[in-house]
C-alpha cells in the first residue's frame, strides 16, 4: 500500500530558468519542491552541484541563496589553506596536506605527525613563509635551527633526534607530494637528513630501541633494589600514604614481564593464561589529542603492535603471576574483557598517574630521594640516588637486565621483549652482557689443567 500523500489540486507548472540557474522538480508526488544548481567554487575553480527542498519556488530560491553563500565561504576557507594556494604558508598547507593524506593511518601516526607540525614547525620561521619560496638553504638552515638552538618546552637549547627525524619525515613526504609533477623543483632533493647529535643523551624510549643505546646504569635497579621494590607493593594499600596503592602489585608485574607502557595498558585478564603461564601480547594503548570539536583535549586509541615481533608470548614467571593474582583480589573489575589497569570507576588508567603511583614507590621504599623532604623514607641505609629520570620505560630495562643478569638466553629475552632482533637488545644491555663475559672469563681461569 503506497502512504505517500497525493496532492489535492493539479501541480503549477514550475518556473523555467535561464541556462546555468538550475532546474525545479517536483518530488514526494508533488508536495515538495526540489532545486537544483552547479555553482564554481572559486577560488578553486571547480564546479558543486547543491540541492534544496522547500514547499514553493521562492522558498527554494532563498534556500539555495544562503547554502550558495556557506558553500562559498567553505571554499574560500579551504583554499587559504591548501597547498593549490600559491600564497599559502607552509604550515597551513601542511595541516591541509595532514587532514587530506592519513588514509589507512593509525590514529596515533595522524596525532604524532599533527603535534611534530604544531609544536615544531607552526611558530619556525618556514612555517610562516609561503611554500613556494621555500629553497634548501632555508630548510637545511631550519634543521639546525631545530637541532641546536630552538628552546624546547623544557628550556634546553635543541631538540632531540627523534624530534628532528620525525620533521624532516614529514617535510620529505609532503614535499614529493607538492612537487609530484614537478619533482625537478623539489627544494627537499638536496636537504641532507640530519644527523645524530652524539654530543647528547636527548633520546626517546622508542630512539633508545630503535637506535639501540645503552641504557642509564643510574636507572636500572639492581637485585636489592628490585627486592626493596617488591617487598614494598606487597603492603596494604594505604589512602594517603605515597606510593601506597593496589596498581603497585601490577606494576611490578609489569617489572617482571617488562611490557611497554602502553602494551600494560592494553592488557585484559583474557590476555593472561595462569594455567599454562602466559602473557599474550597484541595490542597497545596511546593518548592522542581529540580534534573532535566539543569534547575532551585527549583520548585513548587502541592499536596493533607496531612490528611483527612486537606480536608475541611472554613467560609468566612464579613472581609475576603472585602478584597479578594478589592485584586481581583487589581490584573491582575481574572479568575476562576487563582491562587489568582500570580505575575505580571504570576508565583506563592514565600514565601519568602510573608514572606518579611509580615515584611514589621509588620514594617510599627508598630508592629515589624524595625532592619534597628531603629525608631518606623506608629506613634507607645509604643515601637514595636521584633518579629523576625514571619512567614507566626504565621499570621494562630493569626487568630485562634483571634476567639477562641471571643468565637467562638473550635470545629467549629479546623474543619476550618484542625487540626486532637480538642485535637490537645486544646493543641496548650491553652493560650486563659484558658483566657476563667477565663472569665467565673468571670461571674459565678458576679451570686449571
Amino acid at each position: 500500500m503506497n502512504k505517500s500523500k497525493t496532492p489535492n489540486k493539479p501541480l503549477k507548472e514550475l518556473p523555467v530558468l535561464p541556462r546555468g540557474e538550475g532546474v525545479f522538480r517536483y518530488i514526494n508526488n508533488g508536495n515538495d519542491i526540489r532545486y537544483e544548481k552547479y555553482i564554481v567554487l572559486e577560488p578553486f575553480n571547480n564546479r558543486k552541484r547543491l540541492s534544496v527542498t522547500g514547499k514553493t519556488p521562492q522558498q527554494c530560491r532563498a534556500k539555495m541563496k544562503e547554502r550558495e553563500a556557506k558553500a562559498l565561504e567553505k571554499a574560500r576557507q579551504e583554499y587559504k589553506h591548501s597547498s593549490d594556494n600559491p600564497t599559502v604558508t607552509l604550515f597551513d598547507a601542511l595541516i591541509d596536506w595532514c587532514n587530506n593524506n592519513s588514509h589507512n593511518m593509525k590514529a596515533t601516526s595522524i596525532d604524532r605527525r599533527q603535534r611534530t607540525v604544531e609544536n615544531q614547525i607552526q611558530d619556525s620561521r618556514i612555517g610562516r613563509q609561503q611554500v613556494q619560496e621555500l629553497s634548501s638553504e632555508d630548510i637545511e638552515e631550519y634543521f639546525h635551527w631545530l637541532q641546536f638552538e630552538a628552546t624546547t618546552n623544557k628550556g634546553e637549547k635543541g631538540y632531540s633526534f627523534s624530534v628532528v627525524r620525525k620533521a624532516y619525515d614529514i617535510l620529505k613526504s609532503f614535499f614529493s607530494d607538492y612537487y609530484s609533477k614537478d619533482m625537478d623543483n623539489n627544494p627537499m632533493n638536496s636537504v641532507k637528513r640530519p644527523v645524530e647529535n652524539k654530543d647528547t643523551k636527548e633520546y626517546s624510549d622508542e630512539d633508545l630501541e630503535r637506535l639501540g643505546e645503552p641504557v642509564d646504569l643510574e636507572m636500572v635497579l639492581s637485585d636489592d633494589e628490585i627486592k626493596a621494590f617488591k617487598e614494598f607493593v606487597y603492603q596494604k594499600p594505604k589512602i594517603g600514604s605515597e606510593g601506597r596503592s593496589k596498581y603497585g602489585l601490577a606494576i611490578f608485574f609489569v617489572m617482571m614481564t617488562f611490557l611497554r607502557t602502553g602494551e600494560a595498558r592494553s592488557l585484559r585478564w583474557k590476555d593472561i593464561d595462569f594455567e599454562n603461564k602466559r602473557v599474550y601480547v597484541n595490542k597497545s594503548i596511546s593518548r592522542i589529542k581529540n580534534r573532535s570539536e566539543g569534547e575532551e583535549k585527549t583520548k585513548n586509541v587502541i592499536t596493533s603492535p607496531k612490528t611483527r615481533a612486537g606480536r608475541r608470548e611472554v613467560f609468566l614467571t612464579d613472581e609475576a603471576k603472585e602478584a597479578i593474582l594478589k592485584y586481581k583480589e583487589l581490584s573491582k573489575y575481574t572479568d575476562p574483557s576487563d582491562f587489568i589497569f582500570y580505575t575505580d570507576n571504570k576508565k583506563i588508567i592514565g600514565e601519568s598517574q602510573l608514572w606518579r603511583t611509580v615515584q611514589g614507590i621509588l620514594i617510599g621504599a627508598g630508592l629515589k630521594k624524595d625532592q619534597k623532604t628531603k629525608k631518606k623514607r623506608n629506613n634507607a641505609e645509604s643515601t637514595p640516588p636521584m633518579r629523576e629520570g625514571f619512567s614507566m620505560h626504565y621499570l621494562r630495562h630493569t626487568g630485562i637486565s634483571y634476567y639477562l643478569r641471571h643468565g637467562v638466553p638473550i635470545e629467549v629475552i629479546s623474543k619476550m621483549a618484542g625487540h626486532s632482533s637480538i642485535r637490537v637488545t645486544q646493543n641496548i644491555y650491553y652493560h650486563v652482557i659484558e658483566d657476563q663475559k667477565q663472569e665467565a672469563l673468571d670461571k674459565m681461569n678458576k679451570i686449571k689443567l
